[in-house]
């Protein structure tokens, strides 16, 4: 009976530490699974971590595109709109220039213009006063002719003074004194013309004399 109660003993013993290692393990599991669940957490939220740091750093970059962006299409702006300012300038100091360009160019042209005009009349005063004096030397007079006669002639001129037509315009009523003063323009041509073109189409063609006694 000792025996058997000392068995006993020894058997309740073993249940004990078997339960007491059965309860340990069922703790270990425990404790393992937890450990597990913990650093599938931690991986899990690393994770979230990462990607909220990833996108924290697309969303700068992107932020920083943007800007770049924006900062590069108001510096293309403002150099567009430097450059137009420029070229506006440019082209206001051209017009300016040329405005005063014209206007020294019609100084001058107006300057030209009279100092032309002033020879023009200078040169056709000679021309006239030698005109007169020629056809008057050449001009024989009708012993006849009476104080108060008058004819216009039309003389028609070559560019060198040669006369090619002579028509009388305003008669004095004597044919004979109308014919002298037609001779009188005849015999003395070539007349004195300008060397001018302008002005000789301007003012010789035709040319009119008109014949006095006096």
């Amino acid at each position: 009976a000792k025996a058997n109660a000392a068995a006993k003993a020894e058997q309740a013993k073993a249940d004990a530490t078997a339960k007491a290692n059965a309860a340990a393990k069922a703790e270990q599991a425990k404790a393992d699974a937890t450990a597990k669940a913990n650093a599938a957490a931690k991986a899990a939220k690393d994770k979230a971590d990462a990607a909220a740091k990833a996108k924290a750093e697309k969303d700068k970059a992107d932020a920083a595109a943007k800007a770049k962006a924006e900062k590069d299409k108001a510096d293309a702006v403002a150099k567009a709109k430097a450059e137009k300012d420029k070229a506006d300038a440019a082209a206001k100091a051209k017009a300016e220039k040329d405005k005063a360009d014209a206007a020294a160019k019609a100084e001058r042209d107006k300057a030209e213009a009279a100092a032309k005009a002033a020879k023009d009349a200078s040169e056709l005063a000679e021309l006239t006063k030698a005109l007169v004096s020629k056809v008057n030397r050449s001009w024989i007079r009708p012993p006849d002719a009476v104080s108060g006669q008058k004819c216009t002639i039309r003389v028609t001129l070559m560019p060198d003074g040669k006369v090619t037509g002579v028509d009388v315009v305003t008669s004095s009523g004597d044919e004979l004194f109308d014919n002298s003063a037609m001779n009188a323009v005849r015999k003395a041509s070539p007349l004195p013309v300008p060397i001018d073109k302008d002005l000789f189409a301007k003012e010789f063609q035709p040319l009119t004399f008109v014949f006095k006694p006096k």
